[in-house]
């Protein structure tokens, strides 16, 4: 059965959206929910860019983290495959990464450090391996990345291949032991490399055959060629003033119109907002999407469980996860496979199912798939950071409300 909307409330998603770019808050903001079989109401407001124009469903977004199940679908296949288990040490595989150190102090001397515990490929798909972002202004370890050049994408990596750029994180310590802590970071990156070694391809190539393709995602990659390049939107960010500013102009202007160095299973994929949206339908629909199947039913619901210990879970009574400003709205949350997952809807405020799952991106974009109801939502924009505005628990109130 599709979800029934009534239109009146549903209405109340387009005052919003163009309420943001009235404000000038945003540049642009486009928005889809849909179900098993089609979309239920889409709207896009704003310009995207000087090239793009106004923003539609094909114009091309930066997705960011909205790569990273992407990533996991991609690991759950060689799970599927029997190819590896998910508590299996990554160091099986990459021995780059089989005698991680964790830091424990230092000064300008060097720094301390003693033997981590095993780090295996659950953590890496859950933020529980230990690993950090170079982004993180008060973290020790990303200071660490930052200097060793290991980056999630921006700035431009100075490694040339994933390989080059794995070594070089495995000469860096752990902020913590595995399994200790929730921590965003370059996990899914890792796991882009582990695809790249069992498959024996570079991880774009992979996730083309693999999962692009047979969905029919014709304008999401790793980069945007001639020939789809003017579609690209530009980025922003806010000024001190107040105004919006343009950190990357898009079209054939930006460096993400020259092919990238490294596919980052993180965070590298550009799609549109009519791409994506076969992505989270081919989720919702269990893995299959016009007779082409990424995923089994169960492996679908294997990464939309809670993998992590009570000790980590929000919903459990653990502490919000915070890594993020954009995080702190996860209080009801558990944590799957590269998803988050809600538990206990309550906790986080507004409307909700137990069960939905998604994720969202650096650029202010988002997503959640909902069996209970049947529905995924989508939201994109291209402002940094996520997280400046309360995005993600006002699209869910707002949807929910709509339901009859």
């Amino acid at each position: 059965m599709r979800p029934s909307f009534q239109p009146d409330r549903l209405a109340r998603l387009r005052d919003w959206a163009d309420a943001y770019v009235e404000r000038e808050e945003l540049p642009c903001i486009a928005v889809l929910v849909g179900d098993r079989d089609g979309d239920c109401f889409e709207h896009y407001s704003g310009v995207a860019g000087p090239s793009a124009g106004v923003i539609g469903p094909d114009t091309l977004l930066r997705i960011y983290s909205m790569t990273k199940p992407v990533t996991g679908v991609a690991l759950l296949q060689l799970v599927e495959e029997g190819a590896l288990h998910l508590d299996d040490p990554i160091g099986a595989y990459l021995p780059e990464l089989a005698d991680l150190r964790v830091l424990t102090g230092g000064s300008f001397h060097g720094i301390d450090s003693e033997p981590a515990r095993p780090v295996t490929i659950r953590h890496l798909a859950t933020h529980t391996s230990g690993m950090t972002y170079d982004f993180f202004p008060h973290d020790p370890v990303a200071s660490l990345y930052r200097d060793a050049g290991v980056t999630g994408g921006l700035p431009a990596p100075k490694h040339g291949t994933l390989e080059q750029w794995t070594r070089a994180l495995g000469q860096l310590p752990l902020g913590a032991q595995p399994g200790v802590r929730w921590q965003y970071s370059v996990g899914m990156d890792v796991l882009g490399r582990l695809v790249e070694v069992l498959r024996g391809r570079r991880f774009g190539e992979v996730v083309e055959e693999r999962i692009l393709a047979p969905l029919g995602m014709r304008d999401t990659a790793f980069w945007a060629p001639e020939e789809r390049a003017s579609r690209l939107a530009a980025l922003h960010r806010r000024k001190a003033d107040g105004g919006l500013e343009v950190i990357d102009p898009g079209g054939a202007e930006s460096p993400l119109a020259k092919p990238a160095k490294i596919d980052f299973g993180g965070g590298g994929l550009l799609s549109t907002l009519s791409d994506y949206a076969r992505f989270a339908r081919a989720l919702l629909r269990g893995g299959e999407l016009d007779g082409e199947r990424i995923l089994g039913r169960k492996s679908v619901e294997l990464m939309a469980s809670n993998h992590l210990p009570a000790a980590l879970t929000p919903a459990q009574g653990a502490a919000p996860i915070t890594s993020l400003s954009s995080m702190r709205w996860f209080r009801g949350a558990a944590f799957g496979i590269t998803v988050a997952v809600t538990e206990i809807p309550a906790r986080d405020g507004v409307p909700g199912s137990v069960g939905a799952f998604g994720w969202g991106g650096a650029a202010s974009t988002q997503f959640w798939v909902d069996p209970h109801e049947g529905l995924f939502a989508l939201q994109a924009t291209q402002f940094l950071p996520s997280g400046t505005y309360p995005l993600r628990p006002q699209l869910r109130a707002l949807v929910y409300q709509a339901l009859d």
